[in-house]
């Protein structure tokens, strides 16, 4: 409904329930003709982005398609009544991202639109009526369950898609500062801190750049491991533990998938077989 947007044979109005729940947050596009569209223009040199939209069908059984290329190309896409988030992955300048409503008198909710740059879709960044920036996406575990973080030792396996080789945290245990901490990052080390104090940095070698990764690390006093998509496994032998409180997850630029958690360390062939 702003105007950067231009509705072709389509009525739009803000009337629909958002992903969010609030009300009259999200758009109802209304063909008004076959073929109708709405799209944004947005001017920008050429690089990786990705367009996710989330789309429900309110009226109609026709077609539904997305564009990120101002209808070069069209992607049809399966709705039901409920909230579905869609994506498409492109590098072009200058992208047009939007909806075409096939058949005339369809209609369908439009919410949370987003392009970014690179080639994953990150959470939503929910505006109302201005802009808006969206923390890092992190998930903190807090260690309230007796023994489920194991300070003497443990295993952590990760699969993940990054979008860089870079050393952002995929997963850690800390205990909220950067002093006491074991973290498996975006390339392939496992870092171990005690009293701000470096103690362990065995490096398994560079992941996979926008393609699934697997990772495990195996932790205990003077005895660390990490392996890397069924790679041979890197040791460091010497080092003591931190007081950890609570595992994060997120900070990397790109996706985790799943992640698995033992609080014993697990001897390193079974790391290779975790990464395989």
């Amino acid at each position: 409904t702003q105007a950067a947007c231009t509705a072709t044979n389509a009525t739009t109005a803000r009337t629909a329930t958002g992903v969010d729940s609030v009300a009259n947050s999200a758009s109802t596009i209304t063909a008004t003709n076959a073929n109708a569209t709405v799209l944004q223009a947005i001017t920008h040199a050429s690089i990786a982005r990705t367009l996710s939209i989330f789309l429900r069908r309110r009226t109609g059984t026709g077609t539904v398609e997305t564009t990120i290329d101002g209808g070069t190309t069209w992607v049809a896409r399966t709705l039901t009544s409920s909230w579905q988030r869609f994506t498409t992955t492109a590098t072009l300048a200058n992208p047009s991202v939007g909806v075409r409503i096939v058949t005339n008198g369809d209609a369908v909710d439009v919410d949370a639109v987003q392009c970014e740059d690179e080639s994953i879709a990150t959470s939503p960044i929910l505006t109302y009526a201005a802009a808006a920036t969206r923390a890092a996406d992190t998930l903190v575990v807090p260690d309230t369950a007796a023994g489920f973080i194991g300070q003497s030792a443990g295993t952590i396996a990760v699969d993940y898609v990054p979008s860089a080789a870079n050393s952002a945290t995929i997963v850690a245990l800390n205990d909220t500062t950067a002093n006491e901490q074991i973290v498996l990052s975006n390339d392939g080390v496992l870092t171990v801190t005690d009293g701000g104090a470096a103690q362990a940095a065995p490096d398994a070698g560079t992941p996979n750049v926008a393609a699934r990764n697997r990772m495990a690390a195996a932790y205990a006093a003077n005895d660390f491991a990490v392996s890397l998509n069924g790679g041979a496994v890197a040791n460091d032998t010497s080092g003591t533990l931190p007081t950890t409180t609570r595992l994060t997850l997120g900070e990397l630029n790109g996706s985790v998938t799943r992640i698995r958690y033992v609080a014993r360390r697990l001897p390193d062939g079974t790391l290779r077989g975790l990464t395989a």
